[in-house]
């Protein structure tokens, strides 16, 4: 019996959901869904190809790992295509299933499929079937009434026979139900309105529905209704309506009573009767899960404890040679547990979800961590120029290692949930806005071994790890070797670094080798040797497995022929029934004949009475053949029913005379009128012609004769079916001797290429020894070079010293000039105010120190007009009035400018003024009184400059020491404060 293949039904609304799901956690950020939206139709064309091409097209620069729009569409398929998608996948409720039927091949010689598919199978049918089921509202109520059923079976994962009686039987009914949707009148008035408005009609629908809605599904059936009624023209409106509701009602109405009728499928199994267990095949690995091995061996075996699983997130598998020890210490035989072999399907990116005993999905823990490990390389920039020593590392594999535990010996299924919240540890925020690098594009030839190179170090990943580049020539052939195309694309590109960056990566941490070898998945990166796969227990476990799987085959081979003996004895008996069903009939037609001419004879009355005996005998011997026959038929019946008696043996010969001649010699008169006897063989004649199969001589064959007719043919069928199996196993066999010797040669020319390689790789040594001399020779030269630069800095320092000192001693010439002038000029004056007499000491030490304070004068104020501090409080306010808006702020700000300003010019005024009269009155002013009004002077100066906008300290260098220590004791503590620590306070504030 064919599966139907199931075409994708979904909107485009569905597609940008699948999407979602598939594309790595940072760009599903970054598309936007309702961009799927741009096609509006009911369900999407070709396969959804056009949408996706124009997703990758709007969102290249993100997408270019996914390849090629009909590669994208491809996988989105593989990864959708899995019972009860549309809740893991939150797929509109209301719409049709989308995922395909798929029957299983199991152990003992049947075929399975997910009790969840039964409702996929009819929803199928009925479409196939039925064209106006392809119409919105009918469709929708099939889809509704169908998933409200479904309900009741999700409690899990169930198989069912996919048997074919049974669902022949069930397509019959299918049949029948669509033969009386055809019988319905088209103008039937089954739904009472007062008013058509799409609310009434909704809640008419609604009320045909054996089982409550919940509000997801009243949604979308409402939507459906809405939009319906919307399309449908204002004249049709009754009459489609009234179409609608009679044929959703009729079809629930029928398919109910279907359900009714065959409780094993549409409802669920008890757990005493779970016998089946799922046996995974991933490529050459096999396994099962632990809970659903205990639960069927606890059917077959009460004391065997199904234990509980504590840890949902965690489902415990087991190897075949795992389970095969486990069955024995419980005393039950593997051979006797039913195995349906269930592939592990993959996309290129995502792991296909397996749906587990506890009605939530799951993928194998390895895939898991390849998923994210793909998106730290990509997507968060983790590994881009960073150090693979540095704390951030440290820290993600730290936070890896503690979700893939190695404290699990064993292979575990990972609940999807559980992943989200290992996205969710791993948020991007927590790793800092690190600049992002995608992937540059790749040019239409293609790329090179060099070019792949160049885009490693472009990204920084030679950084982390500087090993990455021994493993750039196994990711470059294993490209080379799965490309799509002819020549590599930007996929491709992402392929190979992404397999370098494993291989670096499982090298490095022990930890995740060690987990990735538990979970068997080694062999799943090319190029990476893991030193316990290659033990001898690892291999003896291999073949352990190997060889459970063998007895498994030969099982399943030894129920299948069974079952072909089975059905080609149904064969035969119901070949025997049919026969003999049609020899009686044809002996009832040849006595009724043959009664009629003995009738004949009897009737006229002008034969002798031997003729009359005659045809008395013909009569009871044709009374007698039909009781035979009658009897014979009842047999068959008994037999075909299943009763255990056999046939009585007196009825195994039956012998038929065709002509009157031969009928005659067993009465006592052999005379008889030849008008008679030529009236009865013409009779005869067509009867004979309609019998193809008597043989010659009109003597019919015997039911023990057709019997072992019948089984000789079988047998040669047997024998032609056993020659056909030897003709396979030949060529299997010759197929297989001309494996090994491409596998020899194969073997051959791969260390032809190894040979190659090492010569490649003593070459590529040599080289990377060149170039890492090279490499020195040019630091050196530019360590040489920098030395040089350092010198002529040095030297050019050593002058700008030079020059400096040498401005120093002109500075110290020009200021020993002043002060010998001041000395000429007060000397001078005192010739002149005292004629003869001679400056007392007092007099010459007053003069040095008034000349020391005119000379600290000058120095203060050229050191201010030097500073500019005009300017730089000017710029100051100027940028403190760009940074705010507010005109309090402003207004204060200019009046302390204009307060630092009036300040400023007071003390250079009090400057001006105190060298003034140090000039005037060099002699007539004491030192007590000179040093009395400039400390009131300086005083008064400084109390305004520190009560003012102060920009820095200033030096108070015209004054003596006294004065100065005097001064700073009194001031307010005004020192090293800056206009700048003022525009701070200003920006708090604001």
């Amino acid at each position: 019996m064919e599966i139907d293949k199931n075409s994708l039904r979904i909107s485009s609304a569905s597609l940008g959901k699948i999407a979602l799901h598939y594309f790595s956690h940072l760009n599903r950020k970054n598309i936007d869904i309702r961009e799927f939206n741009v096609f509006e139709k009911d369900e999407i064309e070709d396969d959804g190809e056009k949408n996706v091409r124009f997703i990758l097209r709007r969102y290249a620069s993100h997408l270019g790992m996914y390849g090629s729009s009909k590669e994208l569409t491809e996988n989105l398929h593989i990864f959708a295509n899995f019972p009860q998608n549309e809740e893991f996948l939150q797929i509109d409720r209301g719409g049709p299933y989308s995922n395909d039927l798929e029957a299983f091949e199991g152990t003992d010689g049947q075929k399975y499929i997910h009790k969840q598919d039964i409702f996929l199978y009819l929803q199928n049918r009925l479409i196939l079937k039925e064209p106006r089921l392809k119409k919105t509202i009918p469709k929708d109520m099939l889809c509704l009434f169908l998933k409200s059923q479904e309900k009741k079976v999700n409690e899990g994962c169930e198989f069912i026979r996919f048997d074919e009686k049974t669902f022949c039987s069930i397509d019959k009914e299918l049949d029948e139900i669509i033969r009386n949707l055809k019988k319905l009148p088209r103008l039937c008035r089954p739904l009472s309105l007062k008013k058509y408005e799409w609310r009434h009609i909704f809640d008419q629908f609604k009320k045909v529905l054996p089982e409550a809605l919940v509000d997801v599904e009243q949604v979308s059936l409402a939507g459906a209704v809405r939009i319906a009624f919307e399309e449908i023209p204002t004249n049709k409106r009754t009459e489609d309506w009234q179409l609608f509701y009679t044929i959703s009602a009729s079809l629930i109405r029928g398919l109910h009573s279907l359900m009714r009728g065959h409780p094993g499928l549409f409802l669920p199994a008890k757990s005493s009767n779970k016998t089946v267990v799922r046996l995974f095949e991933d490529g050459s690995q096999k396994f099962v899960i632990r809970f659903e091995l205990e639960q069927a061996m606890s059917s077959l075996n009460p004391r065997v404890r199904v234990t509980d699983v504590f840890d949902r997130n965690r489902m415990e598998c087991m190897t075949l040679d795992e389970a095969n020890e486990f069955c024995k210490s419980h005393q039950i035989e593997i051979t006797k547990l039913s195995f349906v072999k269930i592939p592990v399907k993959r996309a290129k990116h995502r792991a296909v979800p397996i749906l587990t005993p506890y009605k939530y999905h799951c993928i194998l823990s390895i895939d898991v961590l390849f998923e994210f490990l793909r998106d730290f390389y990509f997507e968060r920039s983790i590994f881009h120029g960073t150090p693979c020593g540095s704390p951030m590392v440290i820290h993600i594999v730290g936070k890896l290692n503690t979700f893939f535990d190695t404290s699990f010996p064993y292979r575990y299924l990972s609940s999807i949930g559980s992943a989200h919240h290992l996205d969710a540890a791993f948020d991007i925020n927590s790793f800092g806005n690190k600049a992002h690098l995608h992937i540059r594009d790749v040019g239409s030839n293609g790329f090179t071994v060099e070019e792949l190179i160049d885009e490693i170090e472009y990204l920084g990943f030679d950084s982390s790890f500087p090993e990455i580049f021994s493993h750039v020539d196994i990711a470059y052939e294993e490209v080379l070797k799965n490309k799509r195309e002819h020549f590599l694309r930007k996929c491709d590109m992402y392929d190979a670094i992404e397999h370098c960056l494993h291989l670096c990566l499982f090298n490095r941490f022990p930890n995740m080798a060690e987990f990735l070898h538990i979970q068997k998945a080694c062999h799943r990166i090319v190029g990476y040797n893991c030193e316990k796969c290659s033990s001898e227990h690892a291999k003896k476990q291999d073949q352990r497995s190997i060889d459970v799987y063998e007895l498994l085959e030969k099982n399943m081979m030894r129920c299948k022929e069974e079952k072909e003996k089975k059905d080609m004895e149904d064969k035969i008996k119901a070949e025997e029934l049919a026969n003999s069903g049609g020899e009686s009939k044809t002996l009832k037609i040849k006595n009724k004949k043959k009664a009629k001419a003995a009738s004949q004879v009897v009737a006229t009355g002008s034969q002798q009475g031997s003729d009359v005996s005659l045809a008395a005998g013909i009569m009871e011997c044709l009374n007698l053949n039909t009781n035979i026959v009658e009897e014979k038929n009842t047999e068959s019946a008994d037999e075909k029913n299943g009763s255990q008696g056999k046939a009585a043996e007196n009825s195994d010969h039956i012998e038929m005379t065709t002509t009157p001649g031969e009928g005659s010699s067993a009465g006592p008169s052999s005379s008889s009128s030849p008008s008679n006897e030529n009236h009865v063989q013409e009779d005869d004649k067509p009867v004979q012609d309609n019998h193809q199969s008597d043989p010659p001589n009109s003597i019919k064959w015997c039911i023990k004769c057709h019997r072992t007719s019948l089984k000789c043919d079988a047998a040669k069928e047997e024998l032609k079916s056993a020659s056909k199996k030897i003709t396979d196993l030949k060529k299997e066999l010759s197929a297989f001797q001309r494996r090994n010797t491409e596998k020899s040669t194969t073997i051959s020319e791969q260390e032809l290429v190894i040979k190659s390689l090492e010569a490649k790789l003593k070459i590529a040594e040599d080289l990377n020894e060149k170039s890492n001399i090279a490499k020195t020779a040019e630091e050196i030269k530019k360590n040489e070079a920098k030395l040089l630069e350092k010198d002529e800095i040095i030297a050019l320092l050593q002058e700008k010293l030079k020059v400096t000192e040498h401005q120093n001693e002109q500075r110290e010439e020009t200021i020993s000039n002043l002060l010998n002038e001041l000395q000429s000029a007060s000397a001078g004056t005192s010739s002149d105010i005292v004629v003869v007499k001679e400056p007392s000491k007092n007099a010459s030490s007053l003069s040095e120190e008034l000349s020391n304070e005119l000379f600290s004068l000058f120095k203060t104020r050229g050191t201010l007009l030097n500073a500019n501090l005009i300017h730089q409080a000017t710029d100051s306010v100027n940028k403190l009035l760009l940074l705010t808006e507010k005109e309090p702020i402003k207004r204060r700000a200019r009046i302390e400018l204009k307060k630092f300003h009036d300040a400023y010019r007071n003390y250079m005024r009090a400057i001006e003024e105190n060298i003034e009269t140090i000039q005037a009155s060099y002699l007539m002013i004491s030192q007590e009184f000179t040093t009395k009004l400039f400390k009131r002077r300086m005083e008064f100066q400084i109390r305004n400059v520190s009560s003012a906008f102060t920009v820095w300290d200033l030096s108070i260098n015209c004054a003596s020491a006294s004065v100065v220590k005097d001064l700073i004791t009194q001031r307010v503590h005004w020192d090293g404060t800056e206009p700048k620590m003022n525009v701070r306070l200003v920006e708090t504030c604001i």
